[in-house]
C-alpha cells in the first residue's frame, strides 16, 4: 500500500518524526591526541545501515569511513594504532551503533579473526 501525502495537513500521524526528541549519547573516543565523536543520532539512517553491514562484513575500514565522515577519517587512518586497542574500538563502536538501531548484539564485528575482549 502506498503512503499517503496530504501535504502539510496531515491527520493525526501515528509517529511525527518533525517533533521526535533525539536520544542516546555519541561515542567518543580520543586516538593520537584528536577527539573523534560519532553520533548515531545525528548520522542519517542509511549510512548507519551501510556501516552496521560494513562491520557485520568485516570491512572496517567502511565502516569507520562511513560513521567518521571524510575528513575525520583522513586522520584516524593516518594515525597509527595496535591491533589490540583496535579491536576494544571496534568492537565498542559497533555495539554503540547497534544499540543504537535497537539491536542488542546479534551482530558481531569481524575481520577474519575475533574482536571480542
Amino acid at each position: 500500500m502506498a503512503a499517503k501525502n496530504n501535504g502539510d495537513k496531515p491527520d493525526t500521524p501515528d509517529l511525527n518524526l518533525d517533533a521526535l526528541e533525539e536520544e542516546g549519547s555519541p561515542y567518543v573516543f580520543i586516538l593520537g591526541g584528536k577527539r573523534y565523536e560519532v553520533d548515531p543520532q545525528q548520522l542519517d539512517w542509511q549510512a548507519v545501515m551501510d556501516a552496521m553491514e560494513a562491520g557485520n562484513n568485516g570491512d572496517l575500514r567502511r565502516m569507520f569511513h562511513l560513521v567518521l565522515g571524510d575528513e575525520d577519517w583522513s586522520t584516524f587512518s593516518d594515525t597509527k594504532l595496535p591491533w589490540p586497542k583496535f579491536q576494544k574500538l571496534a568492537t565498542g563502536l559497533f555495539t554503540h551503533l547497534g544499540n543504537a538501531l535497537g539491536d542488542q548484539g546479534e551482530g558481531s564485528v569481524s575481520a577474519g579473526v575475533s574482536v571480542g575482549t
